[in-house]
């Protein structure tokens, strides 16, 4: 069994974050889209060679950008799995900045049931200064207004997870790990959240002032997450990238 298949079907994005690793998307090489046709005979060499597979998750850059392969590989692995080439549904899923989101992307979603994981850093006086879109605007108003619609198409199934970026900016305004878990539950009701600290190099305003600092935070919402298990309103498990 293969637990996880990714699909990097967009090396390039609308976004340009100011801790970004890959590039604005690029990973350093040419801003390109995976075609349609690649995509499909990706998901089929796979099958070839796997029975069963976990889950199938589009990335990037921003996936967003290219429904057309997720479009057809989608379609490819619901074939595979009527034609009995594969043993099991595999779960379909995007990690999306969720800056833009077509009418048909939503279909595309609603109809393959895609599990979606949106980015977002927090609320708009944070994440604004983090993610911003190619035309140097905050992003903030634009994702949530799109978490919300696909709320609404889905019946609140999606998205079903944030990912943050935990920085020295949300130290400073005295967030914490558990303050962001807290602030994306109480806003969207998403209580599913990964919060992972910022990966850049020595010396990046973004970055903590130094290990010891950085691990403590992540320490301490450990710390509050089990000591939440044993009262009434215990706090549902998300996951924590520490150093």
């Amino acid at each position: 069994m293969l637990q996880k298949l990714v699909l990097n079907v967009s090396n390039d994005c609308n976004m340009r974050c100011r801790y970004c690793y890959a590039g604005g998307g690029s990973y350093g090489g040419n801003r390109a889209l995976m075609t349609p046709q690649i995509a499909c005979q990706a998901v089929e060499r796979v099958f070839e060679h796997y029975k069963n597979v976990h889950t199938v998750m589009f990335f990037g850059g921003e996936p967003i950008l290219n429904p057309d392969a997720i479009e057809v590989c989608c379609k490819r692995v619901l074939e595979l799995y009527h034609q009995r080439a594969v043993l099991q549904m595999p779960r379909l899923g995007m990690v999306t900045n969720g800056l833009v989101l077509s009418r048909r992307m939503l279909d595309i979603i609603r109809r393959y049931e895609l599990l979606v994981t949106v980015s977002l850093d927090g609320p708009a006086e944070i994440n604004d200064l983090l993610r911003v879109s190619c035309d140097e605007k905050g992003s903030f108003r634009r994702i949530a207004r799109n978490i919300r619609r696909t709320q609404e198409a889905t019946g609140g199934r999606e998205p079903s997870r944030i990912e943050a970026t935990y920085t020295s900016a949300h130290h400073a305004a005295g967030f914490s790990v558990m303050d962001l878990a807290d602030y994306f539950d109480r806003e969207f009701g998403i209580r599913d959240c990964h919060v992972a600290p910022v990966a850049v190099e020595p010396g990046h305003r973004l970055g903590c002032r130094n290990q010891l600092e950085n691990a403590d935070v992540f320490r301490e919402a450990a710390v509050q997450l089990v000591e939440s298990w044993s009262t009434e309103s215990p706090r549902q498990v998300f996951s924590m990238l520490g150093t």
